[in-house]
């Protein structure tokens, strides 16, 4: 094998030498400042966006609260308002309750006064209509009696 043959070594090793220190050049000139660049970006990238979360979540937190203490005044607001309604239906409810027992009293009163005339109306007529009908009855009773002796006869 000609890689192992002695007088072959040092053209090896310089071959070796000349291409390691190309390659070394190469790498540590291009190379790995093209990577710390990539690298730099990068960590430039992470530390912007991370401090822009941040910034958000602040933003977050604040717009919470803010919500929070207008949802707070809006039920606050809301209570208020539906105690006031409840408060003025009471009343209104309350006034036409009284309109209604006035104006019931009224029409109880004028039905009641129409009773009493109604019965002392026929208070008076009764005994007219007794009379009248108890002449009725006895022409009634008298006739039928008188035509029961003619069907005999």
């Amino acid at each position: 094998m000609p890689q192992l043959d002695i007088t072959s070594f040092p053209t090896q090793i310089f071959w070796l030498f000349l291409i390691f220190v190309g390659l070394y050049i190469f790498v540590s000139n291009w190379f790995i400042p093209g990577m710390n660049d990539i690298v730099e970006r990068r960590d430039a990238k992470v530390t912007s966006d991370v401090a822009q979360a941040e910034e958000m979540v602040k933003q977050h937190r604040h717009l919470k609260a803010e919500m929070d203490l207008i949802l707070n005044e809006a039920i606050d607001m809301a209570s208020k308002i539906r105690t006031e309604a409840a408060t003025e239906g009471e009343n209104v409810l309350k006034k036409e309750l009284k309109k209604l027992e006035v104006d019931l009293a009224e029409k109880t009163e004028a039905e009641e006064e129409k009773l009493r005339v109604f019965e002392a109306q026929y208070r008076v007529e009764l005994p007219l209509i007794i009379k009248d009908l108890s002449q009725e009855i006895y022409k009634t009773a008298l006739s039928l009696t008188g035509n029961e002796s003619k069907k005999i006869n």
